[in-house]
Protein backbone atom coordinates (compact mmCIF):
# COMPACT_ATOMS: atom_id res chain seq x y z
CA UNK A 1 0.00 0.00 0.00
CA UNK A 2 1.64 3.03 -1.48
CA UNK A 3 1.24 6.66 -1.67
CA UNK A 4 1.10 8.26 -4.73
CA UNK A 5 -0.70 11.18 -5.16
CA UNK A 6 -2.07 14.45 -2.91
CA UNK A 7 -3.72 17.23 -4.68
CA UNK A 8 -3.54 19.91 -4.36
CA UNK A 9 0.16 18.83 -3.35
CA UNK A 10 1.24 19.93 0.27
CA UNK A 11 3.42 22.77 -0.23
CA UNK A 12 0.88 24.48 -2.42
CA UNK A 13 0.38 28.25 -1.22
CA UNK A 14 -3.55 28.28 -0.50
CA UNK A 15 -6.31 31.04 0.39
CA UNK A 16 -9.60 29.96 0.80
CA UNK A 17 -12.70 31.98 1.81
CA UNK A 18 -14.34 31.45 4.73
CA UNK A 19 -17.15 29.08 4.28
CA UNK A 20 -15.87 28.05 0.72
CA UNK A 21 -14.96 24.28 0.55
CA UNK A 22 -11.64 23.24 0.36
CA UNK A 23 -11.40 19.59 -1.12
CA UNK A 24 -8.15 17.43 -0.85
CA UNK A 25 -8.15 14.44 -3.50
CA UNK A 26 -5.61 11.32 -2.13
CA UNK A 27 -4.26 8.73 -3.96
CA UNK A 28 -3.82 5.44 -2.89
CA UNK A 29 -2.28 2.30 -4.80
CA UNK A 30 -2.96 -1.09 -3.01
CA UNK A 31 -1.48 -4.46 -4.39
CA UNK A 32 -3.22 -7.83 -5.24
CA UNK A 33 -2.88 -9.38 -1.66
CA UNK A 34 -5.74 -6.38 0.16
CA UNK A 35 -7.98 -6.53 -3.52
CA UNK A 36 -7.78 -10.53 -3.79
CA UNK A 37 -8.90 -10.50 0.08
CA UNK A 38 -11.94 -7.94 -0.47
CA UNK A 39 -15.33 -10.02 -0.52
CA UNK A 40 -16.06 -8.95 -3.88
CA UNK A 41 -19.40 -10.30 -5.89
CA UNK A 42 -19.25 -12.88 -8.79
CA UNK A 43 -22.35 -11.55 -10.75
CA UNK A 44 -21.93 -7.44 -11.09
CA UNK A 45 -23.08 -5.38 -13.76
CA UNK A 46 -20.51 -3.22 -15.36
CA UNK A 47 -22.51 -0.22 -14.75
CA UNK A 48 -23.44 -1.08 -11.06
CA UNK A 49 -19.32 -1.62 -10.56
CA UNK A 50 -17.82 1.47 -9.06
CA UNK A 51 -20.65 2.02 -6.82
CA UNK A 52 -19.97 -1.59 -5.68
CA UNK A 53 -16.43 -0.92 -5.37
CA UNK A 54 -16.44 2.12 -3.51
CA UNK A 55 -18.98 0.90 -1.34
CA UNK A 56 -16.74 -2.43 -0.36
CA UNK A 57 -13.04 -0.80 0.08
CA UNK A 58 -13.59 1.05 3.05
CA UNK A 59 -14.26 -2.17 4.92
CA UNK A 60 -10.95 -2.33 4.95
CA UNK A 61 -8.94 1.04 3.66
CA UNK A 62 -9.37 4.07 5.44
CA UNK A 63 -8.50 7.95 4.65
CA UNK A 64 -8.74 10.45 6.58
CA UNK A 65 -7.68 14.52 6.47
CA UNK A 66 -6.11 15.90 9.95
CA UNK A 67 -6.87 19.84 10.49
CA UNK A 68 -6.87 22.10 13.14
CA UNK A 69 -8.95 24.42 10.96
CA UNK A 70 -11.65 26.25 12.71
CA UNK A 71 -15.13 24.30 11.32
CA UNK A 72 -18.11 22.56 11.76
CA UNK A 73 -16.81 19.74 14.21
CA UNK A 74 -13.86 21.83 16.06
CA UNK A 75 -14.91 25.45 16.50
CA UNK A 76 -12.14 25.68 19.17
CA UNK A 77 -9.97 24.78 16.13
CA UNK A 78 -8.10 21.72 17.69
CA UNK A 79 -6.73 19.34 15.67
CA UNK A 80 -9.05 16.56 14.28
CA UNK A 81 -10.18 14.03 11.58
CA UNK A 82 -12.56 14.38 9.00
CA UNK A 83 -13.20 10.98 6.84
CA UNK A 84 -12.58 11.18 3.48
CA UNK A 85 -15.07 9.11 1.19
CA UNK A 86 -14.03 6.81 -1.95
CA UNK A 87 -14.50 8.38 -4.90
CA UNK A 88 -13.22 6.58 -8.16
CA UNK A 89 -11.12 3.26 -8.06
CA UNK A 90 -8.77 2.45 -11.46
CA UNK A 91 -5.74 0.58 -12.10
CA UNK A 92 -3.35 -0.39 -14.63
CA UNK A 93 -4.64 2.62 -17.43
CA UNK A 94 -3.14 0.37 -20.04
CA UNK A 95 -6.00 -1.94 -19.66
CA UNK A 96 -9.41 -0.61 -21.76
CA UNK A 97 -11.61 -3.27 -19.64
CA UNK A 98 -13.24 -2.38 -16.93
CA UNK A 99 -14.93 -5.25 -15.80
CA UNK A 100 -15.34 -7.18 -12.60
CA UNK A 101 -12.64 -9.61 -14.22
CA UNK A 102 -10.42 -6.68 -14.92
CA UNK A 103 -10.10 -5.42 -11.53
CA UNK A 104 -9.96 -8.78 -9.79
CA UNK A 105 -7.13 -10.16 -11.68
CA UNK A 106 -5.03 -6.78 -11.79
CA UNK A 107 -1.51 -6.35 -9.64
CA UNK A 108 -2.76 -3.46 -7.99
CA UNK A 109 -5.73 -0.11 -7.66
CA UNK A 110 -5.57 3.23 -7.73
CA UNK A 111 -7.93 4.07 -4.78
CA UNK A 112 -8.90 8.19 -5.25
CA UNK A 113 -10.21 9.76 -1.74
CA UNK A 114 -11.67 12.72 -1.51
CA UNK A 115 -12.36 14.88 1.72
CA UNK A 116 -13.80 18.95 2.39
CA UNK A 117 -12.89 21.26 4.71
CA UNK A 118 -15.52 23.67 5.59
CA UNK A 119 -13.66 26.74 7.52
CA UNK A 120 -15.89 28.44 9.28
CA UNK A 121 -13.74 31.37 10.75
CA UNK A 122 -10.65 33.15 9.21
CA UNK A 123 -6.69 32.36 10.24
CA UNK A 124 -4.04 30.16 9.35
CA UNK A 125 -4.87 26.79 9.40
CA UNK A 126 -2.91 23.30 9.05
CA UNK A 127 -3.49 19.86 7.43
CA UNK A 128 -2.00 16.62 6.03
CA UNK A 129 -3.98 13.21 5.28
CA UNK A 130 -3.75 9.62 6.52
CA UNK A 131 -4.86 6.15 5.76
CA UNK A 132 -4.54 2.68 7.28
CA UNK A 133 -5.54 -0.78 6.12
CA UNK A 134 -7.83 -2.06 9.09
CA UNK A 135 -5.90 -2.34 12.02
CA UNK A 136 -2.60 -1.17 11.14
CA UNK A 137 -1.23 2.13 12.26
CA UNK A 138 -1.88 5.00 10.35
CA UNK A 139 0.05 6.44 7.49
CA UNK A 140 1.16 10.16 6.82
CA UNK A 141 1.80 11.78 4.08
CA UNK A 142 3.57 14.40 5.90
CA UNK A 143 6.37 13.38 8.87
CA UNK A 144 5.67 14.25 12.64
CA UNK A 145 5.28 17.96 13.21
CA UNK A 146 5.17 18.72 9.46
CA UNK A 147 2.20 19.92 7.40
CA UNK A 148 0.49 21.49 4.56
CA UNK A 149 -0.75 25.44 5.00
CA UNK A 150 -3.95 27.35 3.95
CA UNK A 151 -5.33 30.39 5.19
CA UNK A 152 -9.12 31.93 5.04
CA UNK A 153 -9.95 34.90 4.50
CA UNK A 154 -13.57 36.88 5.00
CA UNK A 155 -16.67 35.41 2.94
CA UNK A 156 -16.41 35.94 -0.72
CA UNK A 157 -19.90 38.48 -1.18
CA UNK A 158 -20.78 35.92 -4.36
CA UNK A 159 -20.65 33.16 -2.05
CA UNK A 160 -23.55 30.05 -2.85
CA UNK A 161 -25.52 31.32 0.00
CA UNK A 162 -26.74 34.64 -1.43
CA UNK A 163 -27.91 33.41 -4.59
CA UNK A 164 -31.77 33.36 -3.15
CA UNK A 165 -33.51 32.95 0.09
CA UNK A 166 -32.93 29.56 2.12
CA UNK A 167 -34.52 29.32 5.24
CA UNK A 168 -35.08 25.36 6.92
CA UNK A 169 -37.40 24.32 9.62
CA UNK A 170 -35.45 22.65 12.85
CA UNK A 171 -38.39 22.32 14.67
CA UNK A 172 -42.30 23.02 14.44
CA UNK A 173 -42.80 26.86 13.45
CA UNK A 174 -39.09 27.54 13.80
CA UNK A 175 -36.71 28.30 10.92
CA UNK A 176 -32.86 29.10 10.08
CA UNK A 177 -32.02 30.96 7.23
CA UNK A 178 -29.86 33.57 5.48
CA UNK A 179 -30.24 37.79 5.02
CA UNK A 180 -32.53 37.22 2.04
CA UNK A 181 -34.63 35.02 3.57
CA UNK A 182 -35.50 37.73 6.19
CA UNK A 183 -35.47 40.50 3.86
CA UNK A 184 -38.46 38.39 2.28
CA UNK A 185 -40.26 37.11 5.40
CA UNK A 186 -43.47 38.83 4.73
CA UNK A 187 -43.91 36.97 1.36
CA UNK A 188 -42.37 33.58 3.42
CA UNK A 189 -45.02 33.74 5.87
CA UNK A 190 -42.57 34.59 8.12
CA UNK A 191 -44.54 36.08 11.33
CA UNK A 192 -41.41 36.75 13.78
CA UNK A 193 -37.95 37.25 12.88
CA UNK A 194 -34.89 37.21 14.87
CA UNK A 195 -31.73 38.74 13.47
CA UNK A 196 -28.54 38.07 15.04
CA UNK A 197 -25.94 39.53 12.64
CA UNK A 198 -24.22 42.70 13.81
CA UNK A 199 -23.54 44.17 10.66
CA UNK A 200 -27.02 43.49 9.33
CA UNK A 201 -30.35 45.67 9.32
CA UNK A 202 -33.26 44.84 7.50
CA UNK A 203 -35.54 47.96 6.06
CA UNK A 204 -38.26 49.08 8.37
CA UNK A 205 -41.04 47.93 5.54
CA UNK A 206 -40.06 44.30 5.59
CA UNK A 207 -40.67 44.05 9.55
CA UNK A 208 -43.80 46.18 9.08
CA UNK A 209 -46.44 43.67 10.93
CA UNK A 210 -43.50 41.13 11.93
CA UNK A 211 -42.26 40.35 15.59
CA UNK A 212 -38.98 41.41 15.82
CA UNK A 213 -35.52 41.29 17.99
CA UNK A 214 -32.24 41.70 16.82
CA UNK A 215 -29.48 40.69 19.40
CA UNK A 216 -26.19 41.44 17.50
CA UNK A 217 -23.60 39.04 17.41
CA UNK A 218 -20.09 38.84 15.28
CA UNK A 219 -19.17 36.67 12.61
CA UNK A 220 -16.86 33.91 12.47
CA UNK A 221 -16.94 30.99 14.42
CA UNK A 222 -13.78 31.72 16.77
CA UNK A 223 -16.11 34.69 18.85
CA UNK A 224 -18.42 33.12 21.35
CA UNK A 225 -21.80 33.90 21.57
CA UNK A 226 -22.77 35.39 25.36
CA UNK A 227 -24.66 33.61 27.74
CA UNK A 228 -26.63 36.15 27.75
CA UNK A 229 -27.57 36.93 24.07
CA UNK A 230 -28.20 32.66 24.11
CA UNK A 231 -30.77 33.42 26.84
CA UNK A 232 -32.55 36.17 25.45
CA UNK A 233 -32.93 34.43 21.94
CA UNK A 234 -34.13 31.18 23.08
CA UNK A 235 -36.54 32.83 25.56
CA UNK A 236 -37.63 35.03 22.82
CA UNK A 237 -37.78 31.95 20.28
CA UNK A 238 -40.09 30.03 22.94
CA UNK A 239 -42.41 33.14 23.56
CA UNK A 240 -42.94 33.79 19.41
CA UNK A 241 -43.85 29.78 19.29
CA UNK A 242 -45.86 29.72 22.02
CA UNK A 243 -48.22 31.86 20.33
CA UNK A 244 -48.11 30.02 16.87
CA UNK A 245 -45.90 32.32 14.79
CA UNK A 246 -43.96 30.93 12.25
CA UNK A 247 -40.65 32.00 13.23
CA UNK A 248 -36.85 33.19 11.31
CA UNK A 249 -34.11 33.06 12.99
CA UNK A 250 -31.16 34.07 10.88
CA UNK A 251 -28.01 35.79 10.17
CA UNK A 252 -25.68 36.39 6.77
CA UNK A 253 -25.42 33.31 5.38
CA UNK A 254 -28.19 31.33 7.93
CA UNK A 255 -25.11 28.83 9.54
CA UNK A 256 -23.03 30.05 11.96
CA UNK A 257 -24.98 32.38 14.21
CA UNK A 258 -28.24 31.38 13.23
CA UNK A 259 -26.91 28.05 13.70
CA UNK A 260 -25.67 28.58 17.01
CA UNK A 261 -29.09 29.94 18.24
CA UNK A 262 -30.63 26.65 16.61
CA UNK A 263 -28.58 24.50 18.44
CA UNK A 264 -29.58 26.54 21.53
CA UNK A 265 -33.13 25.85 20.76
CA UNK A 266 -32.99 22.31 20.21
CA UNK A 267 -30.77 21.66 23.17
CA UNK A 268 -33.55 23.65 25.45
CA UNK A 269 -36.43 22.44 24.25
CA UNK A 270 -34.77 18.91 24.38
CA UNK A 271 -34.18 18.60 28.39
CA UNK A 272 -32.79 14.65 27.75
CA UNK A 273 -30.53 15.69 24.61
CA UNK A 274 -27.08 15.61 25.17
CA UNK A 275 -25.13 18.39 23.31
CA UNK A 276 -23.93 16.38 21.07
CA UNK A 277 -27.33 14.82 20.44
CA UNK A 278 -28.68 18.23 20.16
CA UNK A 279 -26.04 18.85 17.46
CA UNK A 280 -26.68 15.69 15.49
CA UNK A 281 -30.25 16.72 15.44
CA UNK A 282 -29.47 20.11 14.06
CA UNK A 283 -27.72 18.57 11.39
CA UNK A 284 -30.11 16.16 10.46
CA UNK A 285 -32.18 18.95 10.00
CA UNK A 286 -29.58 21.59 8.00
CA UNK A 287 -26.39 20.20 7.56
CA UNK A 288 -24.37 23.30 6.79
CA UNK A 289 -25.37 24.76 10.39
CA UNK A 290 -22.14 24.99 12.81
CA UNK A 291 -21.69 25.95 16.54
CA UNK A 292 -19.28 28.87 17.80
CA UNK A 293 -17.03 28.65 19.71
CA UNK A 294 -17.82 27.77 23.45
CA UNK A 295 -21.34 26.89 22.79
CA UNK A 296 -21.42 23.61 24.55
CA UNK A 297 -20.12 25.12 27.49
CA UNK A 298 -22.71 27.64 27.87
CA UNK A 299 -25.73 25.23 27.01
CA UNK A 300 -24.50 23.30 30.19
CA UNK A 301 -24.01 26.24 32.34
CA UNK A 302 -27.66 27.83 30.91
CA UNK A 303 -29.56 24.33 30.85
CA UNK A 304 -28.37 22.14 33.09
CA UNK A 305 -28.96 18.02 32.89
CA UNK A 306 -30.08 16.04 35.89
Amino acid sequence: MNFVELKPPIGTNLIRYMLEPFTLTLFIKIDKCITQSLPLPTDLPSQDLQKQLCTIVPTVLTAQIWTNSIDKYSPEGKWHELDMKVNIISFDEEKSSRDLEAFTTAQFWIIQFQGTILPTATGSFGYTVRWKNQDNDWNWATRYGQHGSFSVVPPLPESPWTHGPRAVEIEPDLYIGNYIAASRAKKSGFQAVLTVAKELELPPETLEGIEYLKVPMKDGANNRVADRDISTCVKWIQLQLDNKRKTLVHCRAGMGRSGSIGIAYIYYYHPNFSYRQALQYAWSKKPDIYPHVGLQQSLERLYPRL
